[in-house]
């Protein structure tokens, strides 16, 4: 399965990007920038997603979730902020906790690659 990886913190995403490489996932990314992330998106379209809300605090992800909705790519939020901070088009989105805890991460890329099959 393909992942796209969006996170501004540099060592969170590599981190994240390793943890998903071990659960045998191809990344895609990871990229700290959605443009950078939307061209990815429109050049060869990702199975999931994993996303960093707020990216250095200047920007958000919003387009890129807009985008992967369009698309019915399942993506999920990776985030130290509150749910109630998403906007409510996001109700239905899962969030994964930063720190986040590996089985959380596991457990919403395996029911995604079943929901595939």
């Amino acid at each position: 399965m393909r992942v796209l990886v969006i996170e501004y913190e540099p060592i969170i995403r590599m981190d994240l990007a390793f943890l998903v490489g071990s659960m045998g996932h191809a990344v895609v990314g990871p990229f700290s920038d959605e443009d950078e992330a939307i061209a990815a998106i429109e050049e060869s379209r990702p199975d999931a997603a994993l996303l960093d809300y707020i990216l250095g605090g200047k920007t958000t992800s919003e387009r890129c979730a807009d985008i992967l909705t369009g698309a019915r790519v399942p993506f999920a939020f990776v985030t130290g902020h509150q749910r109630n901070l998403l906007p409510a088009r996001f109700a239905d989105i899962p969030v994964i906790a930063k720190p986040f805890d590996m089985t959380v991460l596991y457990g919403f890329l395996s029911q995604t690659e079943w929901q595939r099959a």
